[in-house]
Order: C-alpha cells, then structure tokens, then sequence
C-alpha cells in the first residue's frame, strides 16, 4: 500500500508513506517506502528486525509503475551491506522528511 501511495505521487521531488498490518497494540508489521528520483528506499518491518533496501529505478519505471506490477522485479537492487542496517543515503531522504526514524507515527483514537 505504501508503494501505491508513493506511485500516485511519483512526480514530487520527495514523498514518503507508511502502511501497517492495522494492529492495535503497534506491534504488528509496517513498511516505509521514500521516494527521491531515481532512488525508492523501502523499510521493511514484516519481522522484529527492519529491512532496508534501495531500488534506482531509471527509464519509464518508477513507484506507479512497480506498484501496477506488484514487485520489484524491474527495480535495480543497491547492495549496501547488511540489510538489517540503515545506509547514508537513507539517513539522509529520511532527514529530509524530517524522520528521526523509520517507524509510523503513533495514531491515538
């Protein structure tokens, strides 16, 4: 879903989305997903230990379009080391959102 979002709107300089499992407690699985041409940044928190990857997504793919594919097969994956780690360029989209963190924020009814 966080992907949608971010693909409807692709054509900004920098947008982020969160979506979440909906769990009540907070506890439940959560994705982040930044977008800054050509870089998409997805945190991924389907497990206790967040994942962090980083797509360069060049020529006619962009969010819109992997969202529409459901997946990341026509993404260009940028090793940088242990996944479980956020990396510089990370640390710095999410700065630039002004994050301190990846996590969602906390929604009281």
């Amino acid at each position: 879903m966080a992907l949608e979002a971010v693909g409807a709107a692709e054509d900004a300089p920098l947008v982020g989305a969160w979506a979440d499992s909906g769990s009540d407690s907070g506890g439940g699985a959560w994705a982040l997903v930044v977008w800054r041409r050509p870089d998409l940044i997805v945190v991924d928190a389907g497990r206790p230990i967040p994942l962090w990857r980083h797509y360069r997504l060049t020529g006619l793919v962009g969010p819109r379009a992997l969202a529409a594919q459901r997946g990341f097969e026509s993404a260009t994956s940028v090793p940088h080391g242990p996944r479980n780690q956020p990396f510089k360029l990370a640390h710095q989209v999410l700065s630039d959102l002004r994050l301190a963190g990846p996590r969602p924020p906390r929604c009281e009814p």
